[in-house]
């Protein structure tokens, strides 16, 4: 699984974006629609959910349907208009292919060539050999103007490179939009995505020995019994040996949860996202990624999501989706985006 240092390193590194086009995994096949919108938001589906609040600002502000951040680049650069831009919506980045199985270890070689190594130093003064240094792609993924939604299948070694590898297009991506909203004097508001990390158990990519299972199963009844706190000292024990497995992680939480040990259960429900073996389920790491690069380019955020987990660890008793459309979430999230349009 991804941990928190690979990110911060790939943060790191990214601020060098002279090499973006070059190990770009994909090439686009379309020409963007010019638009004469001033105010825009744009990102991924995922914040359609909160589209009843949106419209309850009394503000004008053209909202783009699903759209991956290769796609926001492009037609931002295609744009002459744009003044306020929005991005809020990336927890179904990797729907879209945008790096093809078989190109996943070359793209990790030639991002590590560009920004990694002392190769890096020697590009950005002589870009030109590139060509010499970088493994061409056996097939780069085609962009139409369509987006043609592909659920590749992985096995479970492949699953770790393959998020890896996404998430560090994904932070070049997010750098090339705040490259292009700079030469353009775009404002920028970044919005992290909140998840409802109780809804489902995604799939593991460590399943458990026979011993293990047996302790699960255990787990499970001592909860059913209202035995709360052995159920709890048991998965804990559990979660030593097998700390990446979702199904230990999920009852954990759930556990926890009603015991009113907020932080342990709000541990292990972000722990479900990031270790999930479904790479299209959706990935905390993605905002991680999203927060850190607005701190370091001094980007405006709303950070929605943390927001929300900390209404959960204050006791507030709803599913993590529902706090926002309560106040004072909803109030703040509203209150965000008018000041940002109308200031």
């Amino acid at each position: 699984m991804l941990n928190h240092f690979i990110i911060f390193s790939l943060l790191l590194s990214s601020l060098c974006y002279s090499q973006f086009q070059t190990i770009l995994p994909y090439e686009y096949n379309y020409n963007a629609m010019q638009r004469n919108d001033t105010n825009i938001l744009v990102g991924d589906n995922t914040h359609s959910k909160f589209n009843k609040i949106l419209e309850d600002i009394p503000i004008s502000i053209l909202k783009s349907k699903f759209n991956t951040i290769a796609r926001i680049n492009k037609n931002l650069k295609a744009n002459p208009s744009v003044e306020k831009l929005i991005y809020f919506g990336n927890m179904r980045e990797r729907i879209e292919e945008k790096i093809d199985k078989g190109s996943v270890s070359t793209f990790l070689e030639n991002y590590n060539l560009a920004y990694n190594s002392f190769r890096k130093y020697i590009l950005k003064f002589v870009p030109s050999l590139s060509r010499y240094f970088f493994k061409s792609y056996k097939e780069k993924i085609t962009l139409n103007k369509s987006i043609k939604i592909k659920k590749t299948k992985f096995s479970t070694t492949e699953v770790s490179n393959y998020k890896e590898a996404t998430l560090k297009l994904y932070a070049l991506e997010v750098n090339e939009l705040i490259k292009i909203a700079h030469s353009k004097k775009i404002d920028l508001l970044f919005i992290t995505t909140p998840l409802n990390l109780k809804k489902v158990i995604p799939k593991t990519c460590y399943p458990l020995d026979h011993q293990s299972q047996n302790y699960l199963q255990k787990v499970k009844r001592l909860a059913r019994d209202g035995k709360l706190e052995n159920a709890y000292a048991l998965s804990k024990s559990l979660l030593i040996k097998n700390k990446f497995n979702t199904d230990i992680l999920y009852f954990h939480a759930l556990i926890a949860d009603k015991l009113n040990y907020k932080k342990e259960a709000l541990r292990s429900y972000k722990s479900l996202s990031t270790s999930s073996c479904d790479v299209y389920f959706p990935d905390l790491s993605y905002n991680y990624v999203l927060r850190k690069l607005a701190k370091l380019h001094k980007i405006k955020i709303l950070d929605l999501s943390e927001e929300v987990f900390n209404q959960y660890l204050s006791g507030v008793e709803m599913d993590f989706v529902e706090i926002i459309h309560s106040n004072p979430i909803k109030s703040k999230f509203q209150n965000t985006i008018k000041e940002f349009i109308e200031n």
